[in-house]
C-alpha cells in the first residue's frame, strides 16, 4: 500500500490531498498471505499495522482528514483478531493525535455473518461475482469466474 501511496502522491490531484474526500483503506490481508498466514509472528503483524499507520499519517500530512479503515477477514486463529484490535487502537490513536475522522469497520465480524450457509441475507453462493485481474488501464488482465478470497 505504501507503493500505491507513492504513485498517488505523484499524481496532480494529490498535492494537497482533498480534505473533503473519504479515503478507503483496507490492507494487511496480503501481508498475512505472504508470511504463511498462521505462521506470522507478532513482530510481523505489528509491522503490517505500522504500514497502515504510516499510510494514514502520510495521507494526513498531505491534507486528508476522513478515513474509512477496514479490518481484515478471517476467523481462523486469534492472530487476525489481534491484528484488527491493533488496527482499531491505531485508528483511535491517530484520530486523537492528528485530529482525523477515522471510521473503523470490523470486516471479520461482517464476513462471519454474511458468508456462511443459511445467512440472514439470502446469499446462496459465497463467491457470486466475477473479478478482473488487470490494472486500471484495462490492459493485461483477464476476467476470472467466481472470484475467490472475499
Amino acid at each position: 500500500m505504501l507503493d500505491q501511496f507513492d504513485t498517488f502522491s505523484q499524481s496532480p490531484g494529490a498535492n494537497p490531498a482533498d480534505s473533503n474526500a473519504l479515503y478507503f483503506i483496507r490492507g494487511g490481508q496480503n501481508d498475512f498471505d505472504g508470511c504463511g498466514d498462521t505462521s506470522c509472528t507478532a513482530a510481523q503483524i505489528a509491522s503490517f499495522n505500522a504500514n497502515i499507520s504510516s499510510l494514514i499519517t502520510a495521507l494526513a500530512d498531505k491534507g486528508a482528514k476522513h478515513f474509512f479503515l477496514s479490518g481484515i477477514s478471517g476467523t481462523t486463529g486469534n492472530y487476525r483478531a489481534g491484528f484488527n484490535k491493533q488496527l482499531l487502537a491505531t485508528a483511535s490513536s491517530l484520530s486523537a493525535s492528528l485530529a482525523l475522522d477515522i471510521t473503523f469497520f470490523d470486516y471479520a465480524v461482517f464476513s462471519a455473518a454474511t458468508f456462511v450457509s443459511n445467512n440472514p441475507y439470502g446469499f446462496t453462493s459465497l463467491y457470486p461475482m466475477d473479478c478482473y485481474t488487470g490494472g486500471l488501464s484495462g490492459v493485461g488482465g483477464k476476467l476470472m469466474q467466481q472470484c475467490l478470497g472475499l
